[in-house]
């Protein structure tokens, strides 16, 4: 649960795999949000967990949502029953990702192409997209490149076959500082767990990981 109780959320494991190359795998969840004031409708996300890191990748895979949402009305049962007729567009997306995916994992980048990309994320998570000439990035910003690098290098899975080097490693490295390095609000382990969740799944977290997702897509096309 988020905030006092307002919001709540769960994962949905749906049978299959979604299979870049060799042993790199992604494991097929829903993620269903809920809120309890009456404020929002019930959600629906596409969401994949890579195995070997478990990062969550809550990303939308075009200019539409990752989500189809149920109105909370009296007769929101048969709603239920739409939304479940509505799986098979969910694995639709499911495969358009794995295709994503492979093309991402057959695209080798270049030291400064992988520079460039790491800038253009960090950048975007909380400064002007490109610097000015003779303006120098932040500590911030260059703290959070040169760790994102560090795990495109020895993060978890950056040794597989397809992410070594590739544009998939890149995004996953990215992912993965989301998930487990970004630095977030002080306090006691249970409500920085729970800040962490709240950003990656829908806050700025997720937002860093779809530029991310974004900007691999550009480089494997």
């Amino acid at each position: 649960a988020l905030g006092a109780g307002e919001t709540v959320w769960l994962l949905a494991k749906l049978p299959g795999e979604v299979k870049v190359i060799g042993h790199d795998i992604s494991e097929k969840f829903l993620l269903l949000t809920n809120s309890h004031d009456g404020s929002g409708s019930i959600k629906v996300l596409f969401t994949p967990i890579r195995v070997v890191c478990q990062n969550t990748l809550n990303i939308a895979l075009g200019p539409r949502e990752n989500a189809f949402s149920i109105r909370h009305t009296p007769g929101m049962g048969l709603k239920v029953e739409e939304a479940q007729k509505a799986l098979g567009i969910v694995n639709q997306r499911f495969d358009i990702f794995q295709t994503a995916a492979r093309k991402m994992a057959a695209t080798d980048l270049t030291v400064k192409a992988e520079q460039a990309f790491f800038a253009k994320v960090a950048n975007r998570y909380g400064e002007a997209p490109e610097l000015k000439k003779g303006e120098e990035m932040s500590a911030k910003t260059k703290a959070i490149i040169d760790e994102m690098s560090r795990l495109f290098e020895q993060g978890r899975g950056a040794e597989l076959k397809g992410a070594r080097g590739t544009a998939w490693g890149a995004f996953n490295a990215a992912a993965e500082f989301v998930d487990f390095y970004r630095p977030t609000r002080s306090g006691d382990v249970s409500a920085i767990r729970a800040a962490r969740a709240d950003s990656l799944l829908f806050g700025t977290g997720k937002a860093m990981k779809q530029r991310a997702w974004d900007e691999a897509m550009i480089l494997a096309k």
